[in-house]
């Protein structure tokens, strides 16, 4: 088929390769997909890797159908919804002051994770009691963070576990208006 067959084929059948597309993107569980990007890929890989594979429209629309139908399953290569997401221009920022904007707030945001790490770091230095500072490492190193998982690992009663993760928030609060 010649260039212009192949672009007639999808002038002529726009609106039924999307209705299809839409169609396998649904029943694979994958609404967020485009059905125009889907059909521009379509068109983009049989213009671009096998104009000269098949002979008639009936072979051309399978190959197109089976194109998209295979895009959308696949999620080891680079699918439509990657496409999608590196074409379409809302992770741009459209103005230099809203970029500024962001970055003041990512930055505030840094500083005050950066306060609160140096805040928990003074605790830990200053607490004397082991107890204490065997829950603080279960806690914030091992990231052992509810009272049932702490009792397993530590092989106590879960109430006392639940006890000790209770005080060590309340001792870090007062310590952190303390410095405050």
């Amino acid at each position: 088929m010649s260039d212009s067959d192949i672009n007639n084929f999808f002038v002529k059948n726009i609106d039924m390769l999307q209705k299809i597309a839409k169609g396998i993107a649904y029943k694979q569980n994958k609404k967020y997909i485009n059905p125009s990007t889907a059909v521009n890929e379509a068109y983009l890989y049989i213009y671009e890797k096998c104009r000269d594979k098949f002979s008639n429209e009936d072979q051309l629309q399978r190959i197109v159908i089976n194109y998209i139908k295979m895009m959308t399953i696949w999620n080891g290569s680079v699918s439509f919804t990657h496409l999608e997401k590196v074409m379409t221009s809302d992770y741009i920022p459209d103005t230099i002051d809203d970029f500024d904007e962001n970055f003041d707030d990512k930055l505030e945001i840094e500083l005050w994770y950066n306060d609160r790490k140096c805040l928990l770091s003074l605790y830990r230095d200053q607490e004397q009691d082991k107890v204490k500072q065997i829950i603080f490492d279960c806690y914030f190193k091992k990231g052992i963070t509810k009272g049932i998982d702490m009792a397993k690992h530590l092989k106590i009663n879960k109430d006392y576990a639940c006890k000790y993760i209770r005080e060590m928030k309340t001792t870090i609060r007062d310590f952190a208006n303390q410095k405050q």
